[in-house]
């Protein structure tokens, strides 16, 4: 099972659920950028973002989101060591996404979730662009856009920030550059946040490693 099964099955049986994905570390952390969690129905049906009290205060605030009125998509920092009482030093950034009462969107055909499972299908590379909730400006809050090399799916907001939303998904596409969080100002003058997460298919590939706990884990990509 991946994320994507799971986040799909929740929005099949119309159950809340949030998604949960590391967008930030720093130091010594459990986890890597692009790890998930499905938090749906009071349990977690997928993924993992290192266990420990980290995950256990993810999945409280998690549950806390399933039981407001509204979907809800931002960031929360967790300093493991000073706040959080772990052994690792780092911290984590998480970003948190509810989808309560929104899933007949995610059930059409062109729905940024319909996009990405064809994306994944067809192993092609992709960027995905989040709006993360704005109280100045919660039209767009939480709003998702997918982007490949020769297709995207540009937001229907003000023609300036579709613009540099679109100038910052190409840039990630072309770049050996970890997913980021930028800050955009928009025609009515206020600060944009948008996560972009960048999904490489082309170029996974299999490599078995034995005994490596999270350290080994940091020290991979050298």
């Amino acid at each position: 099972m991946t994320w994507l099964s799971s986040f799909k099955k929740a929005i099949a049986l119309n159950n809340g659920c949030v998604l949960l994905t590391v967008i930030e570390t720093k130091g010594s952390t459990p986890c890597s950028v692009g790890d998930k969690i499905v938090y749906s129905n009071k349990q977690l049906t997928f993924g993992s973002i290192g266990g420990g009290n980290l995950e256990f205060q993810a999945l409280t605030l998690a549950q806390d989101l399933l039981d407001k009125d509204s979907n809800s998509t931002h960031l929360e920092k967790y300093p493991l060591g000073a706040t959080l009482g772990q052994c690792c030093g780092g911290y984590v950034k998480v970003m948190f996404e509810s989808f309560l009462n929104n899933s007949s969107k995610l059930k059409k055909k062109n729905s940024w979730l319909e996009t990405v499972s064809n994306l994944i299908e067809k192993q092609q590379d992709f960027v995905v662009a989040t709006i993360i909730d704005n109280q100045t400006d919660k039209r767009n809050s939480g709003k998702k856009f997918v982007y490949t090399a020769n297709q995207d799916s540009s937001p229907s907001i003000d023609s300036g920030l579709t613009s540099k939303i679109s100038a910052g998904a190409y840039n990630l596409l072309s770049t050996n550059d970890s997913p980021t969080i930028v800050q955009y100002q928009s025609t009515s003058e206020s600060l944009i946040e948008v996560c972009y997460e960048k999904v490489n298919n082309t170029e996974l590939q299999s490599v078995a490693i034995f005994g490596a706990g999270h350290i080994s884990r940091a020290l991979m990509p050298i």
